[in-house]
């Protein structure tokens, strides 16, 4: 925890002991009188208001962080609060989110649910509202992303330390139980797995909004996990957030915003290569193979009040998988859909393009 205002905690000092001084000064002298004592009480009245104002101050400058390895990635978040009551409900959020959404840790409930536990929305509520949310993403953008295709990024195993390139027939099986549109009604369909990795985090960026919304001694939040990120000021003061160059590393560009939820997607972190082919995490359902694309990176900026985290975290997947001849299209639903977003590609050659309101100064 870290606590600023140095400077104004000095001054809320000199207050304090002022009116000791005065009265000392006036007993020393024998002058007392209705005039000075009316005076002393003034100024220590004035004292007893100053320090309650600095302590409203400095609880409010209050930063409480915590970081840690979340999603199989390292997660930071830093909040700004009247106490660290909001760090421990999004540090909670976020550890219970892991355990529910991971694939290969036979104590999550994606596991035990991937290898015969009946699914049910009441006792996985997290689970249900992510699948809602994969439902609704796919009738306004299309298909493209599906929670049920567990069966083909397991075979693939590539988030693990043993991936492994599948044959044909290995690819083709999987396929059939890979259910491309998201079929849900309060059940898994029968035969597909479940894979929630391309809208996790951004879910968790929805998570910790909510606590933050809820908290009226909250000020401040900015969580990040390397792809999906959340800036958020009650206040509405702006940020500046930047994309990472996935040709070359370091920063490709920064960018002013104000709450917003932020999700790049890129094949240029997670990968193993085989032969000489490079293949990338995020998996293309039409062809059972890790996308081939013409895009490096893929960002999608959607403001708080209008957008969401996982909306967020699925479009840039799908327009990294769709590839720039795609974008563009991408781009004219969320100007039908939000009043403020930006969509920041970057190719294979290096070359920025920015769509809606993002404005890029580096």
């Amino acid at each position: 925890k870290i606590r600023k205002g140095f400077y104004i905690r000095g001054v809320f000092f000199l207050w304090n002991i002022v009116p000791f001084f005065i009265f000392l000064f006036i007993w020393r002298s024998n002058v007392i009188n209705k005039k000075n004592i009316s005076a002393v009480i003034s100024l220590t009245a004035a004292a007893a208001v100053i320090t309650a104002v600095r302590y409203a101050v400095s609880d409010k400058n209050a930063e409480y962080t915590f970081s840690g390895f979340y999603f199989d990635t390292a997660v930071t978040c830093k909040t700004v609060s009247s106490d660290g009551s909001l760090s421990e409900s999004c540090k909670s959020i976020v550890s219970e989110l892991d355990k529910i959404a991971s694939a290969y840790d036979e104590n999550s409930a994606v596991y035990k649910i991937d290898h015969g536990e009946k699914f049910s929305p009441e006792k996985y509520p997290d689970i249900g509202n992510m699948l809602n949310g994969y439902k609704s993403f796919e009738e306004k953008f299309g298909e493209g992303i599906t929670p049920f295709c567990g069966s083909l990024t397991l075979l693939w195993n590539i988030s693990s330390d043993a991936p492994y390139v599948p044959t044909e027939t290995e690819i083709s099986a999987a396929l059939e139980n890979v259910n491309s549109s998201v079929d849900y009604d309060g059940a898994i369909p029968e035969g597909s797995l479940l894979d929630l990795g391309a809208g996790a985090k951004g879910y968790a960026c929805d998570r910790l909004l909510e606590a933050a919304l809820s908290d009226e001694k909250a000020d401040e939040i900015i969580f990040s996990t390397g792809s999906s990120s959340l800036m958020w000021s009650r206040e509405g003061r702006d940020f500046t957030a930047a994309v990472v160059d996935p040709i070359n590393g370091g920063t490709a560009l920064e960018f002013p915003c104000g709450s917003s939820f932020i999700s790049t997607a890129g094949g240029y972190e997670r990968y193993f290569e085989d032969n000489g082919r490079k293949y990338t995490h995020i998996m293309d359902i039409r062809t059972g193979y890790p996308a081939e694309t013409d895009i490096a990176s893929a960002t999608v900026i959607l403001p708080c009040e209008s957008g969401s985290g996982l909306v967020s975290d699925l479009l840039s997947t799908l327009i990294y998988i769709g590839g720039t001849e795609n974008a563009e299209h991408y781009a004219e639903i969320c100007g039908e859909s939000f009043e403020d977003y930006g969509i920041i590609t970057i190719d294979n050659s290096g070359n920025v393009t920015s769509y809606g309101s993002v404005d890029i100064v580096k």
